[in-house]
């Protein structure tokens, strides 16, 4: 499909042009709101832990192995993080 203007000229490089504009611009979004949604919510460090902790429950456990991860284990530790004591820390000045 070619597009002429008014003027006789193919306007399919303005076109194909703008489109490259546009995908930079919406990509451009997308990372920046990628990166401020990882940033809000610290997920990085919270990942590792609830990982190691994850680990440490299912090691526990007689004939399990923590790899490969099953919905069927995580489920047993969801139920164990959900149910089990928090721990509070107090700090005295």
């Amino acid at each position: 499909m070619h597009l002429i203007d008014e003027d006789g000229y193919n306007d399919n490089a303005n076109l194909m042009q703008a489109m490259r504009d546009l995908e930079s611009q919406t990509h451009e979004y997308r990372l920046q709101m990628r990166e401020n949604s990882k940033a809000e919510k610290a997920s990085g460090n919270n990942y590792s832990r609830h990982v190691k902790a994850y680990i440490a429950f299912v090691s526990t456990r007689p004939g399990l192995s923590p790899i490969p991860i099953t919905a069927a284990k995580v489920s047993l530790f969801l139920q164990y993080e959900t149910t089990r004591p928090k721990v509070s820390l107090v700090v005295y000045l």
